[in-house]
């Protein structure tokens, strides 16, 4: 009686320690795949924020170009003469 006591005791010692094997290779295993996750929104983050400068970057010269180019409010634009025009032989 007292050996299957014994018995019954070392199986489910085994199970269990197999079962808390097997849970801390997945442990394991989920903390690299979040910590390789956790780098690539870095990354991302770190991509989205020089796009951001380039973006506000740009939107400064497209403005600056525009101020350059938009003729004030009713001033008439003279006509382009320097193109000949097309002619049909």
């Amino acid at each position: 009686m007292k050996n299957l006591i014994m018995g019954i005791l070392f199986a489910s010692t085994a199970i269990l320690g197999f079962y808390a094997y097997q849970t801390s290779q997945k442990v394991t295993a989920m903390q690299a795949d979040l910590t390789a996750k956790t780098d690539a929104v870095a990354a991302l983050e770190g991509e989205k924020t020089a796009l951001t400068e380039q973006v506000a970057a740009l939107q400064a010269q497209v403005d600056a170009a525009a101020a350059v180019v938009v003729p004030e409010a009713g001033a008439e634009v003279a006509p382009d003469t320097t193109v000949a025009p097309a002619t049909n032989p």
